[in-house]
């Protein structure tokens, strides 16, 4: 008896919670013996609800719905279908909006005014609006980019001679100035260093050699209206460097063993001042010989065949028994070619040196009766042009003699043949002179 009211308190009270939404049924609808109803019992008995029930009607009911609370968690669970037709009015309005937006956007664009002021907004906008860094990226590339165009002005800067490094560190570590009174109208403050007197500095060389080269070319206008000058006979012309030919040296050897009298002159270059050019001219009564010899284009090793080829024309040079004709001291002109290994000072130590500067200031003293330069020494130029009034071009004294006289181009052509032309000429002239005065003292002796 007590098992029996034990399970039917536990039946009542679980059918309790799990039967109030179940039990419901609408009064329209037909009911059985039992309270429920057979037209819809899938839908009704979901909200079917009967307030006192006796036990046997629980029994029953119980036997008959089984799974009735299974059943209803089951369809609160169920997923509920989406309706496909929910958002047509929601896309529909969407697409009506781009529409709107698609017909107002082709309006600007194709219309000229529109489109004018578009440009002119954008414009203004990107004028007025700086560079925007917000990433570490563009930090990085600003900063890549300002260092590297820094370095590239500060490149030129130190291209164009001026040190700014020094200038900025001259300037940072500079110690304070002192601070000094301000001097008035009639009061001056005296200093060590205004009491020194600033020395007289020379000028820079390169401001010296344009002058000079600006003068002789002045010299040389002023001197163009005379003749030009004209030599005693016709010439031949070998140039002599480390592309010389075998052959030709070898006929200079052979010639330089048949002739007794030469005319030496040498030129240096403009800055420093260097030997560069040795001219040599193997006098004869027709046809002469003139050899320029690049002293600065010698073969590199004294070894080769070349070399001691071009030694031996000087060594035949350099007899005894030769008279050699030079405008100016013989040793000074001569000293500053030693270098080069064709002859050595010992060579050049004859008697037979003559020195056609001193020559000529005594012939034209004796020939004229008078001294135009006061006891100086006469130049080459003024000296051609008070015996035969030819003009002797001397533009090209000044000059850059290591270039190379053999590789001429047609940049440099005229260049090279007017350097030619002059270093020539002094040989001719200096023989023309030496030639004049020979006949002079042997008339004399006569």
């Amino acid at each position: 008896m007590a098992s029996n009211f034990f399970v039917t308190s536990c039946l009542i009270f679980s059918l309790f919670f799990g039967l109030v939404n179940l039990l419901h049924l609408d009064e329209r609808y037909g009911q059985d013996e039992h309270g429920l109803n057979p037209v819809d019992q899938s839908i009704n008995e979901k909200n079917y609800c009967q307030r006192q029930m006796s036990l046997q009607e629980i029994m029953n009911l119980l036997k008959r719905y089984p799974c009735a609370f299974i059943e209803n968690e089951i369809e609160k669970n169920r997923r509920i279908r989406r309706d496909s037709n929910a958002g047509n009015l929601d896309i529909h309005a969407l697409q009506t909006t781009i529409n709107d937006h698609r017909t107002m956007i082709y309006y600007l664009i194709n219309n000229s005014m529109n489109a004018t002021y578009v440009t002119n907004a954008i414009s203004s906008h990107h004028s007025n609006t700086g560079p925007i860094l917000t990433t570490w990226r563009e930090l990085i590339d600003a900063f890549v980019i300002t260092l590297c165009m820094g370095f590239f002005i500060y490149l030129l800067m130190c291209h164009a001679a001026c040190s700014p490094c020094d200038r900025c560190l001259s300037f940072i570590f500079k110690p304070p100035a002192s601070i000094t009174p301000t001097p008035t109208p009639t009061q001056r403050i005296i200093t060590p260093d205004s009491m020194r007197q600033t020395p007289n500095r020379p000028p820079a060389p390169t401001a010296t050699i344009i002058e000079a080269i600006l003068r002789n070319r002045n010299k040389q206008n002023e001197l163009s209206t005379f003749p030009q000058f004209q030599a005693r006979n016709q010439y031949e012309l070998y140039l002599v460097n480390r592309t010389a030919d075998t052959d030709a040296l070898h006929h200079l050897i052979q010639l330089a063993q048949n002739t007794e009298y030469f005319t030496i002159d040498t030129e240096a270059d403009l800055h420093p001042k260097q030997s560069s050019l040795i001219q040599v001219e193997f006098i004869s009564q027709h046809i002469s010989t003139i050899i320029l010899v690049e002293v600065c284009r010698l073969p590199t090793d004294q070894r080769q065949l070349k070399f001691w080829l071009i030694k031996s024309i000087f060594k035949y040079i350099f007899q005894e028994k030769n008279t050699i004709y030079i405008w100016g001291d013989p040793i000074k002109e001569l000293s500053t070619s030693v270098t080069y290994g064709l002859f050595t000072s010992d060579d050049f130590q004859i008697e037979k040196l003559v020195n056609m500067q001193h020559k000529f200031k005594k012939w034209f003293r004796k020939q004229h009766q008078f001294d135009p330069t006061g006891g100086n020494l006469w130049g080459l130029q003024p000296a051609i042009l008070a015996t035969y009034g030819e003009f002797l071009d001397k533009t090209e004294t000044l000059n850059i003699w290591n270039r190379g006289l053999g590789q001429p181009n047609q940049y440099n052509n005229a260049k090279i043949q007017s350097m030619i032309c002059y270093a020539v000429n002094d040989c001719l002239a200096v023989t023309k002179l030496a030639h004049t005065i020979s006949c002079f003292f042997y008339l004399i002796k006569k």
